[in-house]
C-alpha cells in the first residue's frame, strides 16, 4: 500500500500546501514536445467546454510542478470548469 493511501485510510490530517507560482509550472512533454489538444474534440454529451482540454505548442494543455514533498498536475480547459453541469462542484 502506498503511504498516501495509508494517510487517507487512517484519517491523518494533511497540511495545506501552497500553490506553485505561475513561473514554476513546467509544460508536460511527450517526445520532448508539449502536449497539444484541439478545442471542441471532447466526447461528452452535451458538449461541455469545462471538460475540454485545450493547448498548442505555445500554450500546452498539461503542466506539472514538483518539490521535495508535493507533485502537482495542471490542465488547461476551454471554459471555467467550476460552472459546468458535469462536475461535482456547485
Amino acid at each position: 500500500m502506498f503511504p498516501v493511501g495509508v494517510g487517507v485510510l487512517c484519517g491523518v490530517a494533511a497540511a495545506a500546501v501552497p500553490f506553485p507560482a505561475a513561473e514554476q509550472w513546467v509544460p508536460l512533454a511527450r517526445s520532448q514536445l508539449p502536449f497539444e489538444d484541439p478545442a471542441g474534440d471532447q466526447l461528452v454529451a452535451p458538449p461541455d467546454a469545462g471538460l475540454d482540454l485545450v493547448g498548442d505548442a505555445t500554450t500546452p494543455a498539461l503542466w506539472w510542478y514538483a518539490d521535495a514533498d508535493t507533485f502537482f498536475l495542471r490542465a488547461r480547459v476551454a471554459a471555467e470548469p467550476t460552472t459546468n453541469a458535469l462536475w461535482a462542484f456547485p
